[in-house]
């Protein structure tokens, strides 16, 4: 897979997706099928694959290529990365469900960790890195669009078409904020830890942030803003550095 996606980076990036896609329909199937409670199979279905992720990027070496091996980052680098993790945090903003049982956080949080770790390293570390051999501009945009893409799973779990298509706006916009969070840092750590957190708060938080309209147009309205600067930074630093972009 790895010589295939050098020398067909675009398609290979879509079979991986799809496969992944197809997973977590066959999970969903399996829930209908024997009813089975989801949240087992899902939980299954992020395991597998991330136990081969994992297998994947041992055999190939891919640790350091993804990010998992970061190189040292400053203390200035850190003051453009904070915005990411007040994004994460805001939907506290509704409040927190207290009526949540501690062993539904408990698995929430477990999950949440699956979820985050097997969604960064296929968008940010493998599609990314794959789609980079087209340019850096391309690759920032259409990882962001294969992982809002993904996103219309919703569609199917029953949610209506305007929340849907906030979920995959919103997707796209911080897939491209994340893309560029990779691209400035080479740290897939801080894509993991966005992920995970946002994932966390959103479901424990007391009511879903999609259905206040309010709160969700806010943030997607910050998110902009911080994809902006962080495209400002990334073109001040193409420029001193020479990097073709």
């Amino acid at each position: 897979m790895n010589n295939y996606l050098k020398r067909k980076p675009i398609l290979g990036s879509i079979m991986i997706m799809l496969g992944f896609i197809l997973v977590l329909f066959i999970a969903g199937m399996i829930s209908s099928i024997f009813s089975v409670e989801s949240k087992l199979t899902f939980m299954l279905g992020f395991m597998v694959v991330a136990i081969v992720l994992i297998i994947y990027i041992i055999n190939n070496k891919k640790w350091k290529e993804y990010g998992f091996i970061p190189d040292k980052i400053n203390k200035k680098e850190l003051l453009y990365i904070l915005p990411l993790f007040i994004i994460a945090f805001m939907p506290l903003i509704t409040g927190v469900d207290m009526s949540i049982e501690i062993s539904i956080v408990f698995y929430t949080i477990t999950y949440m960790v699956f979820v985050a770790f097997v969604e960064e390293t296929i968008y940010r570390g493998i599609i990314f890195n794959a789609l980079e051999s087209k340019g850096n501009k391309f690759a920032i945009v259409l990882s962001a669009i294969f992982f809002g893409a993904s996103h219309l799973l919703s569609i199917s779990g029953g949610k209506d078409i305007v929340e849907t298509s906030y979920q995959v706006i919103f997707a796209i916009i911080m897939g491209m904020v994340l893309a560029l969070v990779i691209l400035l840092t080479r740290n897939i750590y801080f894509c993991i830890a966005y992920h995970l957190i946002n994932n966390v708060i959103v479901s424990i938080s007391l009511t879903s942030v999609d259905n206040d309209r309010f709160i969700s147009y806010f943030i997607m309205i910050f998110a902009i803003v911080y994809m902006l600067l962080l495209i400002k930074i990334y073109a001040s630093k193409s420029r001193s550095q020479n990097v073709k972009v």
